[in-house]
């Protein structure tokens, strides 16, 4: 696992597959490393289950972060 590279294109088809939508990715500028993005997706978007998804991408680390807007009582 060492050479596990995340790509832009990979986390978006990867995205795709699973039924995420208005899948953005932006490129910002890492130093330490040429492969840096944050991709921002949607599942159910505008729906009462919808779920939004937060994907960066620093060469070989991801860091994820999802959230629902169902409130919980």
């Amino acid at each position: 696992m060492d050479d596990l590279i995340f790509t832009q294109e990979n986390v978006e088809n990867l995205l795709l597959e699973a039924g995420f939508s208005d899948i953005e990715s932006i490129p910002f500028v890492s130093f330490e490393e040429p492969n840096a993005f944050r991709t921002k997706a949607f599942l159910h978007k505008n729906s009462s289950q919808e779920i939004h998804v937060s994907i960066e991408c620093l060469g070989d680390e991801i860091g994820i972060s999802m959230q629902n807007n169902i409130d919980l009582e």
